[in-house]
């Protein structure tokens, strides 16, 4: 750990020796190498942290209440009260799902629970009702157009 701090004091570099000239760089301004060097003995002169914490249930309870809050004004318990309301299924597919948060862009008001797949699926449509529908009757004009083709 010493060998770290004595490296900083000096400031040399580990690919030519020489004196780099603009503080705090990486790169060497004359060999142009990286100093990835300095970097792993900066890892190691400090430890990981502490990372049992961070998978405690109450630790991730905590940080997904705060996520809620900040991103769609709803606490955990809303978000779950409204998972057991559709038995934790997706409101469109219904399938058992992961499910995320769909709100409305403009307002930012919550709609309901849906799985990634919908939601982004309602998101790449622009959250605009004409063109899901169109989109609706895309898919049925097509269908229509591979059944009679597909009776002689």
């Amino acid at each position: 750990m010493s060998q770290y701090f004595d490296r900083l004091k000096r400031k040399v570099c580990t690919g030519c020796g020489c004196r780099p000239p603009t503080r705090g760089r990486r790169r060497c301004a004359r060999c142009r190498r990286l100093d990835q060097a300095r970097d792993k003995e900066r890892h190691r002169a400090y430890p990981k942290r502490n990372t049992e914490y961070l998978k405690k249930p109450s630790t991730i309870r905590r940080y997904r209440d705060w996520y809620y809050r900040r991103m769609y004004g709803i606490t955990l318990k809303q978000y779950e009260k409204m998972g057991r309301a559709q038995e934790w299924r997706c409101a469109i597919c219904e399938r058992r799902k992961r499910l995320g948060v769909d709100h409305c862009h403009t307002t930012n008001a919550v709609r309901g629970l849906l799985c990634i797949s919908c939601n982004s699926a309602i998101g790449h449509l622009f959250e605009d009702e004409k063109i899901i529908i169109s989109a609706i009757m895309y898919l049925r004009r097509a269908r229509r157009a591979l059944l009679k083709k597909a009776k002689p």
